[in-house]
């Protein structure tokens, strides 16, 4: 019995994981609805991986991830808003020393009852979240359906044309992404269909399993759009308001904007709220570990290679040599190495 050995240094194994940010750059932007208060809230959300040099380490337990930056972009908000009713006048100007009121303002209403607005805001590229983690390789073997009875060597030499892997991909990440339409999960699933499928031969592929993850979201921007103004164009627009009294009308009420802030209970930090939105109502920091932990790692494999392994490729008329493998190891000489070992059945 002899025995095959593969080591990856750090230096390799961070130019594999820049290959797959250029994956994570180009995935399709998913999209999710909460409620925060008196606001209901959908967003569009893309990831931007950045400053990818040398952010893998290896430590005695396994591979870490040293802050990795995930720049939201494109991140665009849809808000609508549970306007408060909101009435003026009804004062007495003349009131009658008998009793009661000669001659009062007439009540005008000014936000009628059960009013919702709707704001759109884009936000692309002014929040972020810091990643870390420890992350063990875990080996797991690939059977396709599509091979069928084909002998090792013809499942060698018979190119992949099934939706075998597609198909798996796709129930990983409908299982822990359940809110994401069909054609979104497909078209993620294509992205890394190509990092495992080739022939129908079987394969051992090495995946990164978190031991644990800590993700951090910051705000990288220096302001954030004022909702409040925001609100106030939005209301200026529902009230259809002539553009040439417009700044007239924004003037006078002023006072009624204000009170509208305080009801809706707008911080003055807004994006201490919008970080609140995003973590609490939209659950961001476990969407995100999950779409990293759960689907991607689970799609990309770290390594792979074949089993039987082709030891001597084919020549002429004569075949290729396999050899079947066994009892997989995994070691981490840190911080050089990972070296995967396997034993060859002779």
């Amino acid at each position: 019995m002899s025995n095959v050995t593969i080591a990856a240094n750090v230096k390799a194994l961070n130019e594999v994981f820049a290959d797959l940010a250029t994956k994570i750059n180009s995935l399709p932007p998913i999209s999710k609805g909460g409620s925060i208060g008196p606001f209901s809230a959908n967003f569009e959300l893309g990831f931007l991986v950045s400053n990818i040099a040398n952010v893998i380490s290896l430590s005695p337990g396994g591979i870490n991830i040293n802050n990795l930056e995930i720049t939201y972009k494109p991140l665009s908000l849809t808000i609508s808003i549970a306007l408060p009713t909101i009435q003026i006048g009804g004062g007495c100007i003349i009131p009658n020393p008998f009793g009661g009121c000669i001659l009062s303002i007439p009540t005008m209403t000014i936000i009628p009852p059960n009013t919702s607005i709707d704001a759109s805001i884009d936000l692309g590229g002014i929040f972020a979240s810091s990643i870390s983690g420890e992350f063990s390789i875990t080996p797991t073997k690939q059977v396709l359906q599509a091979k069928g009875s084909l002998t090792p060597h013809e499942a060698h030499a018979t190119p992949d044309t099934s939706n075998d892997i597609l198909n798996n991909f796709e129930s990983i990440i409908s299982s822990n992404l359940p809110f994401l339409p069909s054609s979104v999960v497909t078209a993620i699933a294509n992205i890394f269909v190509p990092f495992v499928k080739d022939d129908l031969a079987d394969k051992w592929l090495f995946h990164l399993d978190d031991i644990w993850v800590n993700l951090n979201l910051i705000d990288i921007g220096d302001t954030v759009v004022n909702i409040l103004d925001l609100i106030t164009q939005a209301i200026l627009s529902f009230l259809d308001i002539p553009s040439f009294v417009a700044g007239l009308v924004e003037d006078l009420l002023q006072p009624i904007f204000k009170l509208i802030g305080e009801a809706l209970d707008i911080g003055n930090d807004i994006v201490n709220w919008l970080s609140n939105l995003f973590q609490t109502s939209f659950g961001l920091i476990n969407i995100l570990t999950t779409y990293l932990s759960n689907v991607i790692f689970a799609m990309w494999p770290v390594f792979k290679f074949e089993d039987p392994f082709p030891i001597l490729p084919a020549s002429g008329t004569l075949i290729p040599i396999l050899v079947p493998i066994e009892k997989v190891a995994i070691a981490i000489s840190a911080p050089q190495e990972v070296v995967i070992s396997a034993n060859i059945l002779s």
